[in-house]
């Protein structure tokens, strides 16, 4: 095996462990996002914040309004472990 395989299955290794751990983070994510009791959504640049207390809130309206967050959470999750899953098996 010459130095430059073995340069480009060391990248390929480097890659997938990467994807593994986005993937491993990703699913801790949506594990935490499945026992929330609430959702705070916050963004810097456009100064948008919005905070919910879900199974806490007495409002159904607001209850609802966060269980939709943090399902439309999940599934963008979803969405990006199988993204990461095909490339991870592209490589």
């Amino acid at each position: 095996m010459d130095k430059k395989t073995l340069e480009w299955m060391n990248e390929r290794v480097k890659k997938a462990s990467a994807i593994r751990e986005e993937i491993e983070a990703a699913n801790k994510i949506i594990a935490l996002l499945k026992s929330a009791e609430s959702v705070m959504v916050r963004s810097n640049p456009s100064s948008v914040s919005i905070t919910l207390h879900g199974r806490l809130a007495e409002n159904k309206f607001l209850a609802e309004i966060e269980a939709r967050m943090i399902n439309v959470a999940i599934d963008g999750y979803e969405e990006e472990i199988k993204r990461l899953e095909s490339e991870f098996e592209q490589l």
